[in-house]
């Protein structure tokens, strides 16, 4: 079924992406890269271009990068983190598939690979990787240029 939903979500990714461009353009988002050993935590929007991606989303009105980000990883794959364990690695600027957007890039270090519970049908796929394997055929560019800050 996920295969599936990722097809169907690729497909009316295409179809509406002028709609989806004219929305992010100028969005700040959050994303985050959670590490344990040589494994990361990545997603697969069900709206996206079928690629692996780091989890986060738009930051809210009114709402803190960090308030942001402990929000979309519980609403996406039911993770909890602590700030603590986390940092700000940069502002980065997202550029791929004609979008462009701002976003704010955490890093977290986990001793174990915590349970992955998707929560939210955006997300088709989550999953803990060896972040060796992936390359730009498979993972969007903020998992690439993330992994270079590990």
């Amino acid at each position: 079924m996920n295969k599936l939903w990722q097809k169907i979500g690729t497909f009316v990714y295409w179809m509406t992406w002028p709609g989806i461009w004219l929305m992010l353009r100028g969005s700040k988002r959050t994303r985050i890269i959670i590490a344990s050993g040589s494994k990361i935590l990545v997603v697969k929007p069900w709206l996206g271009n079928g690629k692996w991606s780091l989890p986060g989303g738009g930051i809210k009105k009114n709402e803190k990068p960090f308030q942001s980000l402990v929000r979309e990883l519980e609403e996406e794959v039911g993770l909890k983190i602590k700030k603590q364990n986390c940092k700000i690695v940069s502002k980065n600027t997202y550029k791929q598939d004609g979008l462009t957007f701002k976003y704010y890039l955490f890093s977290c270090k986990q001793n174990e690979q915590k349970k992955i519970i998707r929560k939210s049908l955006e997300i088709a796929d989550a999953k803990w990787v060896n972040w060796h394997e992936l390359s730009v055929r498979s993972a969007n560019n903020d998992v690439i240029n993330a992994i270079k800050t590990l």
